[in-house]
């Protein structure tokens, strides 16, 4: 919006009333930076005409010719930057801080990865063992069916020593049987705790994995913000440098034509 548009909208009449303060109002938080990217130099014509309003030197009669640069229109520009800068460093400030939480989440990442691969190193023994038992017991089953066939075999020819003999390596079996039974069962049980502690700590692990990703997206985020800014900081200063360095060809071009009149006479 142009500085008469902006006139011609709030309807000011050398009366400062409160329909003309809501006018300006609703044209800052429509123009404002944060909400209009694209348009930048709207904001600094209203603030200029806001303060022009509250000392009542705002001239709001229409004008046909091209307008003039606003007094204070430098000083808005420099505010406006030092404002941005301000912000830009409490972004920065945000993105340390989100940098550090990243770095927390990865260690915690890394120890999770210890963890479970010292859990899985145990599943894998205690799987190892748990096959091992099962092999034993086959095998002494086969001893057992062998030492009943051997003690039939002294029944039948009646040796009553060896027949003996054989009743006690079968209990002996059948006892160590019952005993890795025992370890059987105990190993079983540790097993499945060991998977529960393994899938509480995948959920662990996943879950710092989640909060990582989002972190990113804060990063994002907050960096889409800082090269926004950044681009502010550019427009506003080049304008501010282009004001600058037109007010110095003024200057010059008056002090060549000084410098003229001076040898003319």
């Amino acid at each position: 919006m142009t500085r008469e548009e902006i006139v011609k909208y709030i309807n000011y009449k050398s009366k400062n009333t409160k329909e003309v303060q809501k006018k300006i109002n609703k044209l800052l938080k429509k123009y404002h930076p944060d909400n209009n990217k694209k348009d930048k130099k709207t904001i600094l014509i209203i603030y200029e005409i806001r303060d022009q309003i509250k000392n009542g030197t705002l001239d709001y009669k229409e004008k046909t010719k091209e307008e003039k640069i606003p007094k204070n229109y430098v000083s808005l520009l420099e505010m406006m930057i030092k404002r941005l800068i301000n912000k830009r460093k409490r972004i920065d400030k945000k993105i340390e801080l989100l940098y550090k939480k990243l770095n927390f989440h990865y260690d915690k990442i890394n120890n999770k990865q210890d963890e479970i691969s010292f859990i899985e190193m145990n599943i894998s023994n205690e799987k190892d063992e748990l096959d091992k038992l099962l092999k034993r017991d086959i095998i002494d089953s086969i001893i057992i069916t062998i030492f009943l066939i051997c003690f039939i075999f002294m029944i039948i020819f009646k040796n009553i020593l060896f027949s003996i003999g054989i009743i006690v390596l079968i209990i002996m079996e059948i006892y160590y049987i019952y005993l890795r039974k025992k370890i059987y069962e105990e190993k079983k049980i540790k097993l499945e705790k060991m998977k529960k502690i393994k899938k509480n700590v995948d959920n662990e692990f996943n879950s710092i994995k989640n909060s990582v990703e989002e972190l990113k997206v804060d990063e994002r985020k907050l960096k889409d913000e800082r090269s926004k800014i950044n681009n502010d900081i550019s427009y506003y200063s080049h304008e501010l440098s282009n004001i600058k360095n037109k007010k110095l060809s003024k200057d010059k071009s008056f002090v060549d034509e000084n410098k003229k009149s001076f040898v003319k006479k």
